[in-house]
């Protein structure tokens, strides 16, 4: 089986601690834990490949910015050639505690723009998304600057752990057999 595992995050050297690509964060951690290949597909993002076990990992950066992200997503589909069905996305949530990691199969973009960006250009919610938490801005901080800030030295063995945590849950989900259930996924909570 191929699967689809999309990590956002924004292109640029400002954006690499952000909140905003803890996405990219999993998708350079598993580049480095797993024999991958690297290549770009123009106008879509850089793909890591890899097989695990029997299944076929495209682990995919897009290279447009996380609220632009849907344009990258259908590209890379129809290019690989991977149905909406093997389709991961790995992405930041501000509605979950710092440290929280939970996998949503289906539903709504929860007002995550790179989500809503997706939906509307594959045409279905019916994707499943690994939500890492980044918690709520502080009052007064507009939650769009918040998740362009980079993490604070006191969060980084959190987002340490959610990184592992969501590397180790894109493994699980591509092994899985095809109409399985989602496998039991270890959830944390700081």
């Amino acid at each position: 089986m191929k699967w689809l595992v999309v990590c956002l995050g924004n292109p640029g050297a400002r954006y690499h601690k952000t909140r905003h690509n803890l996405g990219w964060m999993v998708a350079n951690h598993l580049a480095q834990s797993l024999p991958t290949t690297k290549r770009t597909i123009r106008n879509a993002g850089r793909v890591y490949s890899c097989e695990i076990e029997s299944s076929c990992l495209e682990i995919l950066q897009p290279s447009n910015y996380v609220n632009n992200s849907g344009k990258s997503v259908v590209k890379v589909l129809e290019n690989l050639g991977i149905c909406l069905s093997s389709l991961v996305v790995v992405h930041d949530d501000i509605d979950l505690k710092l440290g929280s990691v939970r996998v949503k199969t289906e539903g709504s973009s929860g007002g995550h723009n790179g989500i809503k960006s997706i939906i509307s250009a594959v045409k279905s919610d019916q994707f499943v998304r690994i939500r890492m938490g980044v918690g709520r801005p502080p009052s007064g901080v507009d939650a769009a600057d918040f998740v362009l800030e980079s993490f604070l030295d006191s969060e980084l063995s959190s987002v340490n752990t959610m990184i592992s945590l969501a590397s180790r849950t894109v493994c699980a989900l591509v092994v899985k057999e095809p109409g399985q259930v989602i496998p039991e996924i270890p959830i944390i909570e700081n």
